[in-house]
């Protein structure tokens, strides 16, 4: 496999697309290596207890996973980029490989603004938007005074923030899940 592209199980119905590989990705050679991918791990869990048949597992890699970019990216690396340009995401070229590399599944999920800006060229899928599940992005997007994290401690916001991110995806899917 490749840091920017994980095939999963050939029983999997899901793939997750996110922005771009970074240095533990280039390091380890395979896609959310890092905090991400423990944090898919726990939201796994949460769309587990939502619909295990689109869900039978808790581990990422059962699941198709890519990246809107094939760069790995990192501030030390890029000049302080840590993503990588909307006019390279959007290029044929990407998009096509996007299409090729999330073929035969039947849900998209797009974590991320960059995945995002991949959302309008997938057709004959389920897609569904997620915040980026790093820490960075489920923080930016669950704030510590928003209502559901200002009457919890410290040491559990992270963990809210993660079944938060958990209940966006399973509300779309509700929506459009036949």
């Amino acid at each position: 496999m490749a840091s920017h592209f994980w095939k999963g199980d050939s029983a999997s119905r899901v793939a997750f697309v996110f922005s771009t590989p970074g240095r533990i990705e280039g390091e380890k050679g395979r896609p959310v290596s890092g905090d991400t991918g423990k944090n898919l791990d726990a939201i796994l869990k949460h769309l587990r207890d939502f619909d295990e048949s689109l869900f039978p597992s808790n581990d990422r890699y059962f699941y198709r996973i890519t990246n809107a970019s094939t760069k790995v990216m990192f501030l030390a690396q890029n000049d302080g980029k840590t993503e990588d340009t909307d006019k390279n995401i959007s290029r044929l070229s990407n998009v096509e490989r996007i299409k090729r590399e999330i073929e035969g599944v039947e849900c998209v999920i797009l974590c991320g603004a960059k995945a995002k800006k991949l959302g309008k060229h997938l057709d004959g899928v389920i897609v569904v938007e997620s915040c980026h599940m790093g820490f960075r992005g489920l923080r930016q997007t669950f704030k510590n005074r928003s209502e559901n994290l200002r009457d919890i401690g410290k040491s559990d916001r992270d963990s809210k923030r993660r079944e938060l991110c958990a209940d966006i995806i399973k509300k779309q899917l509700a929506e459009k899940l036949p």
